[in-house]
């Protein structure tokens, strides 16, 4: 009869210990529904389209590329060519320097080639002209400097403030991409990727160096 007893009373415990599992396991869909969502845009992307106008997120918006991010990092962390007291005077500059051009300094030019050398397919700096080949998709890149003193939201928008005032002065306030060429409707899609890079004779001498590649294709008209 006391076996009877015991048992009964494992038992009870048992259920009451399944209950308390089952209430608990209730709760883990809630708790696992914010880890399961689709990740959101890069933060650099998102603070690059955020200076973005309605009628230039028509033309293109920013998105982030592991290929880009790799590129960069590659190109930009290579001391010896360019990280180095060559770029330092790309530490301290609070406006942003594009990588070509009568202010771009020779290392940033170098990186701006670097990361042009490294991408697939045909690199122009000129989206008015297709290729002369059947290949209707070519890149541009840009590559700016700036000082690392800045947060990266703020040195990605000043960058890409910088980048949109160069359009307006080539395009009166259009973006610099021709809708058309020769006969094609074009398309364009735009990469940014952002990395914080050290001089590598003075460690807390730092810049940012952003890189925007963007990807013309062009499609052949009906009437053409």
């Amino acid at each position: 009869m006391k076996l009877k007893k015991i048992a009964s009373l494992m038992l009870a415990g048992i259920m009451a210990v399944s209950m308390l599992a089952g209430c608990k396991s209730g709760t883990t869909p809630d708790d696992d529904s914010s880890s399961s969502q689709v990740p959101a845009a890069t933060n650099v992307a998102t603070y690059a389209n955020d200076m973005l106008s309605g009628s230039q997120k028509e033309v293109f918006t920013f998105v982030g590329s592991s290929e880009l991010d790799s590129i960069l990092d590659d190109v930009a962390n290579n001391k010896d060519k360019y990280a180095s007291t060559a770029i330092e005077d790309t530490f301290g500059k609070t406006e942003a320097i594009r990588g070509f051009g009568a202010d771009a300094s020779y290392a940033v030019s170098k990186m701006l080639d670097g990361v042009k050398g490294k991408l697939d397919g045909i690199v122009t700096d000129n989206f008015g002209k297709l290729p002369a080949t059947n290949v209707k998709t070519q890149k541009a890149v840009e590559l700016y400097t700036i000082s690392g003193a800045y947060e990266e939201k703020a040195a990605v928008q000043k960058i890409v403030d910088a980048y949109l005032d160069v359009v307006e002065e080539a395009d009166g306030f259009k973006v610099a991409f021709p809708a058309g060429v020769q006969g094609s409707d074009c398309e364009y899609t735009a990469e940014i990727s952002a990395v914080k890079v050290a001089s590598a004779e003075h460690s807390e001498k730092t810049a940012w160096v952003v890189a925007m590649v963007f990807t013309q294709t062009a499609t052949v008209t009906a009437n053409a």
